[in-house]
C-alpha cells in the first residue's frame, strides 16, 4: 500500500511539495548555441577575423571565415544588437530544430560534437570524445557522400597530449588522454555527408553515433517559391491567428541539395511588426532551423491586432560567409480586433480574496460569442447555464468557500479556469516578525484517567530506582542550568505581572546550591480536586534530604558552608489557576490555599500564598527538629567556626530555617507562576526535522510552540491549547490563510485523552516548508520513484523483463514517460519517441501551497491553487536489458532535452507548462486494525472521486508544438482520471502496517520523560477520530493503556493502567 501514497505524492503532488533536486543549470552547449546565434544574426555585418578556439586547454590559432562552424569560437566578433527589439514567440509554428551537441561537459561513452549542419569549407574539423574508462577498444569514424556514395573510413588512432589540424593529411584520429578526439573530414564535393562514428569497447557495448554536414553552394533568390496560407488577398486572413509562409528553396529537383536542407544547415526566420492604434509596436519572431529534405519550410507566423509587417530572411554558411542572406517582403497584414476568447470585466483577477472585504464576489466577463449561453461551475456545486445581457456581458455572484475556490467557466470548446483563495490572512507581527496561529493543537485530559491512572502511575514512580537516578542528574543540572536560564530570561517577551512578586533579583545573604542528589523515603499525590478555573492537589514527602552548600559573605569575601535540610515530613498545597490582570491578559498562578497571614504577625505578613505552612512539616536536620543545620563534621578551622556560630544562631533567631522556609514558598509561587506563564509567552523554541527519502539534503523548519492563552483547568479536567509561531523570511511574507472558524473542541470525546490537530497547523507548516526549502522547484522523474528496496520504476514496470505487480500496475500506466502522460501525439509528429523519460517541475510558491479543510465529519478536502507543472524531456541512454538509463550532468541533475534547442536558456525548453488546480475530497475512516498486519492499527482514507475535481489547464506560450496545448494536457488530465478512479475504490491506510502498533514500545532515551512508561497500548475501539467543521481540525479521543517497568532496590516490576 506504501506504493499507492508513492502515486499520489508523483501523479497530483498532494501531500507533500519536496524538493528532489537542485536547479538545473544551462548546459555548455546551450551558451554556444546562444554565442553562435548573437555571431551570426541575419542582417548584421560579418567580419573575416583571425579566431582562436581552444579544444584540450591549448589555443591554436586558425584562419577561418566567421559562419562556416567549424566549432570555432570568434571571441572577436562583437554581439549584434539588431535583434534585441525581436523576441521569439512561444506560438510559432515551427518543428524543432537539430539538439546542439557539445562534448565539453559529457559523460556518454561516445559523443560526437555537433553545431551546425552546413559548412562552406573543404575540410571539416570532426570533434567528439569517448569515455577510455569503459574498457575502450578502439574508434572508427565513416563519411559518405549522400548522393556518389563514396565512403571514406578511419579507425587508425594517433595518441596525443594535444589535438589540432596541422596533422590533417595524415587521414588519423588524432585522441587525448582526456579520451578527446579530433578527424579533419574531406568534403571533396558540395551536397550532404553522413558521419558515423563507432567506439568499440571490450565488455562487446558498441556504441554508434551519426551526424549530417553539408558543404553548401549559396541559395539563389531567383529560385526560391514563396507561398501563403491564408492567401495575402483573403479576407479570411483578417480573422487569422497565424499566417503561414511556405518557402519552397528546391523546387522539385532531386539529388540536388547542394544548400544544405537536408542537414540543418539553412535558417529561415520570418519577423513580424506589429502595429496597435495607439502606435507602439511589437516585434516578435520566429526561427525554422530544422532539416527539410524536400527543401519546404513552413512557418506559423502569429499574427496581432492591427498591422501585421512581416519579412523573410533565409540564409545558409555560403550566403552568411558572403554577407548576402536573402530578404524578403515586407508582406502587411492587416487583422481586426475581434473579441477576446474570455475576458473578465471586474472583479481584477487575483490570488487571494479576504473573507472580512469580500463575503461574496460579483463577477462580470464576457466570452467571445454572446449568443451561446455559458456552463459555469464553483467548486463542487452543480453546473448552472447563465446567459449574457444585451451589451453581451454575464453576471455571476459567487459565495465562496474557506481555502482554494475554482471556478469553471466553458462556451462551446473554449474553458476558462479561474482559482484564488478566500478566507482570513495570519500576517507577520510587527514586533516579532513572526506569524502567529492561535489554537494550532490541543490535548484535553479527563480527571478521571488523571485519578486512576495518571497518580498511581507517578506514586509507583517516585518510589523507584528510576527516580532516585532522576534526583541522582539534578546536582549536574544545577551546575549547568543556572547560565541557560539566564540566557533565555535575556530574551523573553513582557508577559503579566505575577502579584506579590518582585521583578528584579532580590537580595538575599545566603545562596544556597545543590551539593548532592536528594533522597526520600516516600513521595505521594494526594487529594486531586478540579473545579472551574482551578486545580488542586497534595504533595506528601516522608524523610526529604538535600545537601547543599551555602554561600555567606564573611567579611568581603564569600565563603561556603555544606548544609544539611532535611524534613522527616514536609506536605505541600497545591492550586493551580487560571487569572487574568487588568488589562485581560492571562496567566497561570500556582496558589496556595493558605498566606503568609494564617501564620504571621498581621505587621509582618503580606498575603503571599504559601503552599508550606509551619503545621504542614517536621524538621529531622537536628535533634531539636529543626529543618537546616551546617554539617560541623565536613568543615575545619576557620570554616568550622563559622559552622557553628551559625547553627548557633539558627538555634536561637531561626534566622536561616525561616530563609529556607520563605525561599520554597517563594519558589513554589512566583517562580512557578512565571514558569507555567512564561510558557504561554515564550513556549518553546523547536526544530522540525525533514528526513525524507525526496531530498537530497535534509532540513529543519524552525518553529515556536507555546502554551495558549486559552489554557483552562474544568470540573472534569485539563485543557491544553498549543500555539504555534512561525518565523516569517523573505520568501513567505505574504500571509497564512487559516480558516475563519474561532471555535475550539474542548474534550468532545468520551475519551480519557482528546487530542485534537486543527488543519491550520498542518497548513502552516506546508507553508512553512515551502518558504523555507532552499529551492523553487520540485523535480520528479523515473530515477526518483523508487519503492522501499531501492528499485527504480522502470524495473518495477518491466522493462527488465521483471513481472509487473499488481500494487504497480496503475503507476506503471503513469509513469513519467512520453507514451503514458502525454499519449501518442508526440510521437506520431516526431518530436519525441513514445519511451522518452519525461521529468515534471513543480514550480512552488507560497502563493500554491496544498491546504487541508475539513468538510464535514468524516471528509476533509485537499486543496491547490493555480500550482505551475513544466513538462520536460530527458536525455537518456537504452541499455541491453531494454531498461533506460538517464543522462547526468556534471552537477548530478538530469539533462534536459530541450524542444527549443535555439534558446539558450533550458529552463524554457519544456514541452509544455500548465497549471494544476485540484479539490479532492478525502473520506477519513475510524482507527481500525490494519488488515494486513493484525499488530498494527491505522486511519483509513479513501479518495472520494465524486467529490474530487481536476483542473489542467495549459499556459499561453509555452507549447514548443504544433499539436494544441488542450489536447497534450487533455491526455494528462484523462491519465489522472484513470488512476483516480482506480484509487477512488479502494482505502489508502494511513500509516502503513508496523507503524503504529496496539502496543507502542516507548525508547529508554523518551521512557523517564513519562516516567517510566515502556508501553502505552491501544484496542480498536480505544481511539476514535472525526473532524470538527467549526473549528476545522481533526479530533482523536483515546483511552490508552498504560504499562510501567521499574526496579525497587534492583528487583523489576510491571504495572498496567487502565
Amino acid at each position: 500500500m506504501k506504493l499507492r501514497k508513492v502515486f499520489l505524492i508523483f501523479v497530483l503532488c498532494l501531500l507533500s511539495f519536496f524538493q528532489l533536486e537542485r536547479k538545473a543549470l544551462a548546459l555548455d552547449a546551450f551558451s554556444t548555441l546562444k554565442q553562435w546565434w548573437n555571431q551570426h544574426a541575419i542582417g548584421d555585418e560579418v567580419k573575416t577575423s583571425t579566431s582562436s578556439f581552444s579544444l584540450l586547454s591549448e589555443e591554436i590559432e586558425v584562419d577561418n571565415e566567421v559562419g562556416t562552424n567549424e566549432n570555432v569560437e570568434n571571441e572577436d566578433q562583437p554581439e549584434t544588437s539588431n535583434d534585441e527589439a525581436f523576441v521569439r514567440d512561444a506560438n510559432c509554428i515551427v518543428p524543432s530544430a537539430l539538439p546542439i551537441v557539445d562534448c565539453q561537459n559529457s559523460s556518454d561513452q561516445l559523443c560526437v560534437e555537433y553545431l551546425s549542419g552546413g559548412t562552406t569549407q573543404s575540410v571539416y574539423l570532426l570533434k567528439g570524445k569517448v569515455d577510455l574508462t569503459q574498457r575502450f577498444s578502439g574508434l572508427s569514424i565513416s563519411l559518405q557522400n549522400a548522393y556518389t556514395r563514396e565512403t571514406s573510413t578511419f579507425d587508425k588512432l594517433e595518441s596525443r597530449d594535444v589535438c589540432d589540424e596541422s596533422r590533417a593529411q595524415d587521414q588519423e584520429i588524432c585522441l587525448t588522454d582526456d579520451g578527446y578526439f579530433l578527424l579533419p573530414l574531406q568534403l571533396d564535393t558540395f551536397g550532404p555527408y553522413t558521419v558515423v562514428a563507432h567506439a568499440s569497447f571490450s565488455d562487446g557495448g558498441d556504441v554508434q553515433k551519426q551526424i549530417r554536414i553539408s558543404r553548401v553552394i549559396p541559395i539563389e533568390k531567383e529560385k526560391v517559391e514563396l507561398s501563403f496560407s491564408p492567401s495575402l488577398q483573403s479576407e479570411a486572413l483578417k480573422q487569422s491567428t497565424h499566417l503561414n509562409i511556405t518557402a519552397d528553396l528546391l523546387g522539385s529537383c532531386a539529388n540536388c541539395d547542394f544548400i544544405g536542407a537536408a542537414t540543418a544547415g539553412v535558417r529561415v526566420v520570418a519577423r513580424n511588426t506589429n502595429y496597435q492604434d495607439d502606435q507602439q509596436s511589437k516585434n516578435i519572431e520566429c526561427v525554422h532551423q530544422a532539416a527539410q529534405s524536400d527543401g519546404k519550410y513552413i512557418i506559423g507566423v502569429p499574427l496581432q491586432a492591427g498591422e501585421n509587417n512581416i519579412t523573410l530572411n533565409i540564409c545558409n554558411a555560403a550566403l552568411e560567409k558572403e554577407n548576402a542572406c536573402l530578404s524578403f517582403g515586407p508582406f502587411v497584414v492587416n487583422r481586426e480586433a475581434g473579441a477576446k476568447e474570455f475576458e473578465l470585466i471586474s472583479p481584477e483577477e487575483r490570488d487571494f480574496y479576504a473573507s472580512n472585504l469580500f463575503p461574496e464576489i460579483k463577477y462580470e466577463f464576457r466570452f467571445a460569442d454572446k449568443n451561446i449561453p455559458v456552463t459555469v461551475q464553483v467548486n463542487h456545486e452543480e453546473e448552472k447555464e447563465i446567459r449574457a445581457n444585451s451589451n453581451g456581458v454575464y453576471h455571476l455572484t459567487v459565495t465562496p468557500q474557506v481555502g482554494v475556490n475554482v471556478l469553471s467557466f466553458v462556451q462551446g470548446n473554449k474553458r476558462k479556469t479561474i482559482t484564488f483563495t478566500w478566507g482570513e490572512l495570519v500576517l507577520p507581527h510587527s514586533k516579532t516578525n513572526r506569524y502567529e496561529i492561535e489554537n494550532a493543537a490541543s490535548l484535553f485530559v479527563k480527571s478521571n484517567f488523571i485519578e486512576t491512572e495518571l497518580q498511581p502511575l507517578l506514586s509507583n514512580y517516585f518510589r523507584s530506582d528510576e527516580f532516585k537516578t532522576l534526583l541522582g542528574s539534578l546536582v549536574q543540572n544545577d551546575v549547568d542550568g543556572d547560565e541557560d536560564l539566564q540566557d533565555e530570561n535575556e530574551t523573553q517577551q513582557e508577559m503579566p505581572m505575577i502579584p506579590r512578586c518582585a521583578t528584579g533579583d532580590k537580595e538575599s545573604p545566603y545562596v544556597f546550591s545543590l551539593r548532592e542528589a536528594p533522597e526520600m523515603e516516600k513521595i505521594e499525590i494526594q487529594n486531586i480536586d478540579f473545579s472551574e478555573n482551578e486545580f488542586s492537589f497534595r504533595v506528601n514527602i516522608d524523610r526529604l534530604r538535600v545537601r547543599v552548600n551555602m554561600s555567606v559573605d564573611n567579611k568581603g569575601k564569600q565563603i561556603t558552608l555544606p548544609m544539611l535540610i532535611s524534613f522527616r515530613k514536609i506536605i505541600l498545597d497545591l492550586q493551580l489557576e487560571n487569572k487574568k490582570d487588568s488589562n485581560g491578559q492571562a496567566y497561570v498562578l500556582v496558589n496556595a490555599p493558605q498566606d503568609d497571614c494564617d501564620f504571621r504577625s498581621k505587621l509582618y505578613c503580606d498575603n503571599r500564598p504559601s503552599s508550606l505552612t509551619p503545621d504542614h512539616y517536621l524538621g529531622d536536620a537536628t535533634k531539636y527538629r529543626h529543618i537546616i543545620r551546617c554539617e560541623e563534621e565536613k568543615t575545619s578551622g576557620n570554616t568550622l567556626k563559622i559552622c557553628r556560630a551559625l547553627n548557633a544562631l539558627d538555634s536561637q533567631t531561626a534566622a536561616i530555617s525561616t530563609q529556607v522556609f520563605e525561599t520554597i514558598n517563594e519558589q513554589m509561587y512566583c517562580s512557578g507562576s512565571q514558569l507555567m506563564t512564561g510558557l504561554m509567552y515564550n513556549g518553546i523554541n523547536s526544530n522540525i526535522s525533514l528526513p525524507l527519502s525526496f531530498l537530497e539534503e535534509n532540513f529543519s523548519i524552525p518553529l515556536n510552540f507555546q502554551l495558549g492563552k486559552q489554557f483552562a483547568f474544568h470540573a472534569n479536567g485539563i485543557y491544553v491549547p498549543v500555539d504555534l509561531s512561525l518565523e516569517a523570511n523573505g520568501k513567505n511574507k505574504k500571509g497564512i490563510l487559516i480558516s475563519s472558524a474561532k471555535n475550539v473542541s474542548e474534550g468532545k470525546h468520551e475519551k480519557a485523552l482528546s487530542a485534537s490537530v486543527g488543519f491550520d497547523l498542518i497548513n502552516a507548516l506546508l507553508f512553512s516548508f515551502t518558504a523555507h526549502y532552499p529551492e523553487d522547484t520540485l523535480n520528479l522523474h523515473n530515477d526518483v520513484l523508487t519503492n522501499a528496496d531501492g528499485v527504480m520504476l522502470s524495473e518495477r514496470c518491466g522493462d527488465t523483463g521483471l513481472e509487473i505487480k499488481k500494487e504497480d500496475a496503475i503507476l506503471c500506466q503513469l509513469r513519467p514517460r512520453v507514451l503514458e502522460l502525454l499519449g501518442t501525439s508526440l510521437s506520431e509528429g516526431n518530436y519525441l519517441e513514445k519511451d522518452q523519460p519525461l521529468l515534471l517541475r513543480f514550480r512552488m510558491d507560497t502563493r500554491h501551497v496544498p491546504r487541508l479543510q475539513a468538510k464535514d465529519e468524516h471528509r476533509f478536502e485537499l486543496q491547490l491553487s493555480g500550482l505551475r507543472v513544466d513538462f520536460y524531456a530527458l536525455e537518456y541512454d537504452k541499455n541491453e536489458d531494454g531498461s533506460v538509463s538517464l543522462r547526468y550532468d556534471s552537477h548530478g541533475q538530469p539533462i534536459i532535452k530541450s524542444m527549443r534547442p535555439e534558446i539558450s536558456s533550458v529552463e524554457e525548453g519544456q514541452i509544455i507548462s500548465a497549471e494544476l488546480s485540484l479539490l479532492m475530497g478525502i473520506e477519513l475512516g475510524d482507527l481500525s486494525i490494519h488488515p494486513e498486519d493484525a499488530s498494527s492499527l491505522t486511519i483509513p482514507l479513501k479518495i472520494m472521486q465524486e467529490k474530487t475535481k481536476i483542473f489542467l489547464d495549459p499556459i499561453p506560450g509555452t507549447n514548443a508544438t504544433q499539436i494544441p496545448g488542450e489536447l497534450l494536457t487533455g491526455t494528462v488530465l484523462g491519465k489522472l482520471q484513470i488512476g483516480l478512479d482506480s484509487f477512488s475504490k479502494e482505502w489508502l491506510y494511513v500509516p502503513g502496517k508496523g507503524v503504529l502498533k496496539k502496543q507502542l514500545d516507548v525508547s529508554a532515551a523518551v521512557r523517564d520523560l513519562l516516567f517510566g512508561t515502556s508501553r502505552i497500548g491501544f484496542v480498536s475501539d480505544s481511539v476514535a477520530t472525526k473532524l470538527d467543521t467549526s473549528s476545522n481540525r481533526i479530533e482523536i479521543g483515546i483511552n490508552p493503556v498504560l504499562y510501567q517497568v521499574l526496579h525497587y532496590e534492583g528487583k523489576r516490576e510491571e504495572f498496567r493502567y487502565e
